[in-house]
């Protein structure tokens, strides 16, 4: 045994093989990650005026449309259930249907339900991980990950009410049935996320990221793809004047004067180009004449070059056998790609880069090639940035704002170097073992 396993060893075990206060700490921290989710959601049950704001748009756009007959696009019909101009309805319409089963209970036990709705859901998606893609082993850096990473992405989405973690559960379990091949089951999972969030259409691209070309059933592929898009066509015909006004909102809001989201709230790459343009247009000789302009010609063009260093990596991984090739791994960097080109990415978003992050952490933990980017990405996961600093300068402030922009970046940048030397992870589920050997 080295010098350094024995210094460890003592620091664990006394002479007698008894654990020492390391096994005792880490016990300690996962009560504590525990206990801080658990305080989160009897917060929130007890302070229903505080939080869950998303879902009081949705249950009072369902209520204003079944019981008053009004248009829930437009904002004085929902004044009431909203605490902002900006804060309004902003789905299609179909999805007031799902929002209506809401309406057979009142608001103070719908929020309750809505909670434990997605609780449930949670567990659900957490069951998808472990029994499809990773083996949890209940370790106690299981726990602190998921609970603070990304800034306790999961705690934002419960505080916010949001629909994020029923997005979350469709695509995984998309992605589950295309790494079983089921690509009819994958199509129409994700064309019931575009309800949710219409650039969700980009994941229907994950195929052509785990498949060559001639792999790829191109018939059934582009039947299935069509009928994701009809799925959610349901809405201009059953709902036409309610899909023009959704439609009209969406153009506003992604216009020239929308509302503007970024920081901590959105921290995407769009958001942090326009963010560090903005601020540079307001001193004098740096001054740029059209910032807004500027700043999307800037996103989108790294977002090209993006894509493009990302498609030669596949598509240099994807010229081996089908048997060398890992689609989980392929499948998470779709999913890194995906956070870091769309144009609005918010915190609760962040749930979609858990488990690859995760993963990717648990099988490089023993390489030391990786070690650098490594810690780094450790740090901006687990860095608590909503925390306040009074004594920090504002340019560490704005940059701790998007610690997980950064945290995304920095996995893009570690997976590439796992597609450069054909990596194949290891600690996965015995079941997708036996799917990948079927493929």
């Amino acid at each position: 045994m080295s010098k350094k396993n024995k210094v460890f060893q003592s620091l664990v075990y006394d002479e007698n093989h008894h654990q020492l206060p390391l096994s005792l700490f880490k016990r300690v921290m996962t009560y504590v990650a525990l206990a801080w989710f658990i305080f989160h959601i009897f917060y929130i049950v007890y302070r229903p005026n505080e939080y869950q704001w998303d879902f009081k748009i949705y249950y009072g756009a369902a209520y204003v449309h079944f019981a008053q007959d009004l248009n829930p696009y437009i904002y004085e019909n929902i004044i009431n259930y909203s605490d902002s101009p900006n804060h309004v309805w902003g789905y299609p319409p179909i999805t007031l249907n799902f929002f209506q089963l809401f309406q057979y209970f009142s608001e103070s036990n719908a929020y309750i339900i809505w909670l434990g709705f997605k609780l449930c859901l949670l567990f659900l998606l957490f069951w998808i991980w472990h029994r499809y893609l990773y083996r949890f082993r209940g370790t106690p850096w299981e726990f602190i990950f998921f609970i603070f990473a990304f800034n306790s992405a999961f705690i934002i989405d419960l505080r916010s009410g949001n629909v994020t973690i029923i997005e979350q559960f469709l695509i995984w379990s998309a992605i589950v049935f295309l790494l079983r091949r089921q690509l009819a089951l994958f199509c129409i999972l994700i064309g019931l996320t575009f309800q949710l969030g219409t650039t969700q259409f980009i994941l229907l691209g994950l195929p052509l990221f785990l498949y060559r070309i001639e792999e790829i059933p191109w018939f059934k592929y582009v039947c299935y793809g069509s009928f994701s898009f009809a799925l959610f066509l349901l809405n201009p015909l059953i709902y036409p004047d309610y899909f023009e006004i959704y439609v009209n909102n969406i153009v506003r809001f992604m216009g020239a004067g929308a509302f503007y989201e970024g920081g901590l709230i959105n921290p995407c790459l769009n958001t942090f180009i326009t963010d560090i343009i903005m601020n540079a247009s307001k001193f004098g000789k740096f001054g740029i004449a059209n910032p807004s302009f500027v700043s999307k010609v800037i996103f989108y063009g790294i977002a090209i070059v993006v894509v493009a260093v990302s498609m030669f990596y596949v598509y240099r991984y994807n010229n081996q056998p089908a048997g060398k090739r890992d689609k989980l791994l392929l499948a998470y960097f779709y999913l890194i790609l995906f956070s870091l080109i769309l144009p609005r990415f918010k915190d609760y978003d962040y749930i979609l880069l858990l488990l690859p992050a995760f993963h990717i952490l648990m099988e490089t933990w023993h390489y030391p090639k990786y070690r650098g980017i490594r810690i780094g990405l450790i740090l901006c996961l687990l860095y608590p940035n909503r925390l306040s600093h009074p004594v920090l300068p504002d340019v560490i402030h704005f940059l701790l704002d998007y610690l997980p922009l950064f945290g995304a970046v920095m996995l893009w940048f570690i997976t590439l170097q796992l597609l450069a030397d054909n990596f194949h992870f290891k600690s996965v589920s015995g079941y997708r073992n036996k799917v990948v050997k079927l493929m």
